[in-house]
């Protein structure tokens, strides 16, 4: 469920008018959702084999999900409109003929949005990067990841525990709102 923000003001805050309990209210909920942002991390638990190169990725687990923004699939949908900073980190792995290129993309409602370009490939067999991006989303956008390889004939993605160096995840984290 969306987390609500509302606008304060300070027409009761004047010298000797109360401040009533609904200014209280308004403040509580401001405070309370800021001081859990929408934020939701999801990742790969076991290699995605044979995966197709630009193939939106499909995540398994969630570290941590504070506004219902995923249950499964390849997608996160933003539920609380504001100002995001988004991850992907994803370690991509040939079989066969070394990759040349493993350039790793964020999608925004299907489009890509930003992509790492000139991304490592360790020995021609095994990729790392991460891509982040700052941007306003409105309720409703979807963010999802995929992997643009290129020169082997057969890719993996890797999974693993949250915190190994070979799991691929995905977050977004709400910074503040857009206005």
């Amino acid at each position: 469920m969306p987390k609500t923000y509302t606008a304060l003001t300070v027409a009761n805050a004047t010298a000797g008018n109360a401040i009533l309990a609904s200014d209280f209210s308004s403040v509580f909920t401001n405070l309370n959702n800021m001081r859990v942002p929408p934020s939701c991390h999801v990742y790969r638990t076991s290699d995605l084999t044979s995966y197709t190169d630009g193939t939106a990725i499909t995540w398994q687990a969630e570290a941590h999900d504070t506004d219902d923004m995923w249950s499964s699939g390849t997608n996160i949908t933003i539920q609380t409109a504001g100002i995001y900073l988004c991850v992907f980190k994803v370690q991509t792995a040939a079989s066969g003929t070394a990759m040349t290129y493993a350039a790793p993309q964020l999608l925004v409602n299907g489009t890509a949005a930003m992509q790492l370009y000139n991304a490592s490939v360790f020995s021609g067999i095994v990729s790392q990067g991460f891509v982040t991006y700052v941007a306003s989303f409105a309720a409703a956008t979807t963010i999802a990841a995929n992997v643009l390889v290129s020169g082997a004939t057969s890719y993996t993605i890797k999974g693993g525990t949250l915190h190994t160096t070979s799991a691929s995840s995905l977050s977004v984290t709400w910074l503040g709102q857009a206005s």
